[in-house]
């Protein structure tokens, strides 16, 4: 004799399961991937990322290897700071690579993004229920992740900053605010743990910052910001670093890339 099991219930059964598996992830502080320093330069038409490669887990312990915060795909350029993965209910990388379509305008490849995490972030609500103290370890405020985009469109780079944060309330709601443009808002911009970064602009190496014209010299001084954040939290930042240039007139290309990151995920 055969059960059937109703799709309703199917589906019950698999968030329980995921929240199971989640509470041990979380026991294990392998499978929570947070941490970052994203740079996001502008210059001459032309659009720069920058990051580390270095996470941690959720009891902010480094976790080994070399995690790629940038991935190319069909010339769209994806980078993430924040809590980028919680295995096994999202990967907001491989989400990403799987939503990626040149035929897509930015704002429909962030759309399908943001209801794809959406439609994965159920199990997290009995996790807060029944496992708050390691909740509220893995999530320490109400920011998610942040993902960025880039894509050319025409004769324009397009930027679409997307935020992922938690409602305000006993319940696990995700809220997001997706705001796209023709440029990035501000010549450079930095996202994740930047302590370092500002305090340099803030001083006199403010001055020797952006001297550099070519893209790879560009590269190379993101490169050495990206440094300066590496001597300042060892624990949270690391090398190797990567930097990804798009052009209206180049495309997309690396210009600084180490092993595991390539085109593709």
């Amino acid at each position: 004799m055969h059960t059937v099991v109703k799709p309703e219930k199917m589906k019950s059964l698999l968030l329980s399961c995921a929240s199971i598996l989640f509470v041990y992830s979380l026991c294990a502080s392998q499978q929570v991937v947070k941490g970052t320093v994203i740079i996001i330069h502008r210059c001459d038409g032309s659009v720069y990322v920058g990051a580390d490669s270095k996470s941690s887990g959720i009891d902010n312990v480094p976790l080994p290897g070399a995690f790629c915060k940038i991935i190319v795909r069909q010339g769209v350029v994806f980078f993430c700071s924040g809590c980028s993965s919680v295995s096994p209910i999202y990967n907001a990388m491989e989400i990403a690579n799987s939503v990626v379509d040149k035929s897509k305008t930015i704002g429909q490849i962030a759309v399908e993004f943001r209801d794809s995490i959406f439609a994965r972030t159920s199990a997290l609500d009995s996790i807060k229920q029944t496992q708050s103290e390691l909740f509220a370890k893995a999530f320490v405020d109400s920011t998610l992740f942040n993902l960025g985009i880039l894509k050319q469109e025409g004769d324009s780079i397009c930027f679409c900053s997307m935020k992922f944060a938690f409602a305000r309330n006993q319940r696990v709601e995700l809220e997001s605010n997706i705001e796209i443009g023709n440029n990035i808002p501000a010549p450079t911009e930095f996202w994740g743990k930047i302590d370092a970064l500002l305090q340099a602009f803030q001083t006199a190496h403010a001055n020797l910052l952006w001297r550099q014209k070519t893209p790879e010299g560009i590269a190379g001084e993101i490169e050495e910001l990206i440094k300066l954040q590496c001597g300042s939290t060892p624990q949270a930042v690391g090398e190797p670093i990567y930097v990804v240039q798009i052009s209206p007139t180049v495309g997309v290309r690396w210009l600084i890339n180490h092993q595991p990151c390539s085109d593709g995920f």
